[in-house]
């Protein structure tokens, strides 16, 4: 299958003369180890890649070796499946560890998910050897959580970039949006110190280049990065110069990213009551507070203490991501606290709720003539937003993931006429193919909301939470008829057993296709070639749904979610419980899982 011609490899070597010579190397997980002698098939591959890809991999040589005996000849579907990235599914997050003398960095990573000062300094080392060589500064900041936590992460990151001579632009603590805004507009990369809306003792590092995430497929990439990651020489580098500028954030940059906010159109909906924050103790909380005294916004803190409360403790966006639309009593102190007040002003209330780092958000709405809390999640904001800013004038174009409700699709095309796509699971994935002369909106139903905003140049492209919610704000504030939406998450599931074509992947298949009351038409996504998923056809082949099933990137868990139109909620149920028990029965996970509307 993947015999290789002598003048492949005669073209492979004249390219290399052109574009660099590219490197693909073998790891073995279960050794911890490089496999230095490769048989002479995995050879031949590694000539492939090497001429294909304009990047360097390193690869899995123990799902190598299940790719070929799958007889599977398809170049990128080999790197999606087999090729290691070190950053899951935004970055990399870890229980954040004050353990300096901890060489053994990558294995503390890998098993037991510790985020240590060596693997971050290395980690930067990686991230900075694929980027311009005359690169000299770099934009820094953090989400505050290390005000109570200090594991040196922060100090970590100061020192990589000190060992490379780079000038460091700290802003200190702000929302990741504000820096990336900043990055775009200095033209440089930045570096945010997050674990957005992990608990507190977790920290995290996200890369921005161009004002944008990294992406798999690329030569400054997430591969590319692991690449570098595996072969750095890690011989300590002495520290000619530590070169760090503390700066204030720009205004002229603040007023550029909150620009779309009209906030006489925001009073108009608080109705003279103040806005409600669960900021989750984040960094956005003392940024918001003094923006909203700027403009005569009365506020009432529910978790804006920045270093005094932990990040994410008992607060923020993640704690609403399990409730459905309608609350009429919770424990969650949000929505506690809006009940409570709600009944006792009896007066429509209205909180926005973000995640530490501030890219995300939702909206409560304390409802006084129902007395309940509804929760608009980022697929109704997106909706919202999408909704009141549609001109007929103007194409628009609206991104969701496959996390999204399904039926927000149809409710885009239909009522305003937009394009719609969809994207894997992450923000990043929704500015894939953003056309500059449309109106765009992407989002996806864990609070990210991404609006193109056109005062920068290029286009600023970044999810915001408090500026999402300020514009939703502007207009009346109620959800679209909403399809049907399940998920079950399998925690502890050994993860190694789930990628394409193992023996799971083909039983839940089978079992997916057995069940007949659907028709399926499969469909894959960039650079998620391990997530099992089907469309849902009606017996007209109308396309109603989505089922798929999916493998956390940061996290040993593994979900199977369903989205469909209304109409189609008691079928949806019945599939879902079908795979349910499949897993149950191999894995005996009865008591052991956690459903989510």
């Amino acid at each position: 299958m993947f015999d290789i011609l002598f003048i492949t490899l005669i073209i492979s070597i004249l390219n290399s003369y052109y574009k660099g010579i590219r490197m693909v190397k073998f790891f073995d997980f279960d050794l911890m180890k490089f496999i230095e002698k490769p048989s002479d098939i995995v050879r031949n591959i590694k000539a492939l890649i090497e001429e294909r890809y304009d990047f360097d991999v390193i690869i899995d040589i123990n799902k190598l070796d299940f790719f070929i005996k799958k007889n599977k000849d398809n170049l990128d579907t080999l790197i999606n499946g087999c090729a290691y990235k070190i950053p899951g599914t935004d970055g990399v997050r870890g229980i954040a560890k004050e353990n300096k003398s901890n060489n053994d960095f990558l294995n503390s990573f890998i098993l037991n998910k510790e985020l240590t000062p060596k693997f971050v300094e290395h980690y930067i080392n990686a991230f900075i050897k694929m980027l311009d060589n005359n690169l000299n500064q770099i934009v820094i900041a953090e989400d505050g959580r290390e005000l109570l936590y200090n594991n040196n992460i922060k100090n970590a990151v100061i020192t990589a970039l000190s060992e490379n001579n780079i000038k460091i632009i700290d802003l200190g603590i702000i929302p990741t949006p504000l820096l990336v805004a900043y990055a775009l507009e200095m033209n440089i990369p930045a570096i945010m110190i997050t674990a957005s809306h992990n608990p507190p003792t977790y920290n995290g590092i996200k890369l921005f280049i161009d004002g944008k995430k990294l992406y798999p497929f690329s030569k400054c990439g997430e591969f590319q990065l692991t690449y570098n990651f595996f072969t750095l020489d890690k011989s300590n580098t002495e520290i000619k110069n530590i070169d760090t500028i503390k700066e204030e954030y720009p205004i002229n940059i603040f007023k550029k990213i909150f620009n779309q906010v009209n906030f006489n159109k925001v009073r108009n909906t608080l109705n003279n009551t103040p806005i409600y924050l669960d900021l989750a103790n984040g960094a956005f909380s003392s940024i918001a507070k003094n923006y909203f005294n700027s403009k005569n916004i009365e506020y009432v803190e529910l978790a804006c203490e920045l270093g005094v409360k932990e990040i994410n403790k008992d607060c923020g966006v993640a704690l609403l991501e399990d409730l459905p639309f309608i609350v009429k009593e919770s424990k969650l102190p949000s929505i506690n606290r809006l009940l409570l007040d709600g009944k006792r002003l009896d007066s429509t209330l209205y909180a926005i709720v973000c995640d530490g780092d501030g890219d995300r958000a939702f909206i409560l709405k304390y409802d006084n003539t129902k007395q309940c809390v509804f929760v608009f999640n980022g697929d109704m904001l997106g909706y919202i937003i999408a909704k009141n800013n549609s001109n007929n004038n103007q194409k628009g174009q609206f991104c969701l993931t496959i996390e999204s409700d399904y039926a927000l699709s149809s409710v885009i095309k239909n009522e305003l006429g937009w394009t719609t796509d969809e994207v894997g699971v992450g923000d990043r994935y929704l500015i894939n193919s953003v056309d500059e002369d449309a109106l765009f909106v992407g989002c996806e139903r864990s609070g990210h909301v991404i609006i193109k905003n056109d005062e920068f140049d290029p286009p600023l492209l970044s999810g915001n939470g408090l500026l999402t919610a300020l514009i939703a704000l502007q207009f009346d504030i109620k959800k679209y008829d909403t399809g049907f939406n399940k998920k079950i998450t399998f925690y502890d599931f050994p993860l190694e057993d789930f990628y394409n074509g193992s023996n799971i992947w083909n039983e839940l298949n089978n079992k997916i296709l057995e069940f007949d009351i659907f028709n399926y038409k499969e469909f894959s996504l960039d650079y998620e070639y391990n997530v099992l998923g089907y469309k849902l056809l009606n017996k007209e082949d109308k396309e109603i749904g989505l089922i798929y099933i999916r493998k956390s990137g940061t996290e040993p868990k593994i979900s199977i979610s369903i989205s469909t139109l209304i109409n189609y909620k008691l079928a949806a149920v019945l599939l879902l419980n079908t795979i349910k028990k499949e897993i149950n029965l191999k894995y005996s996970f009865q008591n052991h899982f956690v459903t989510k509307k």
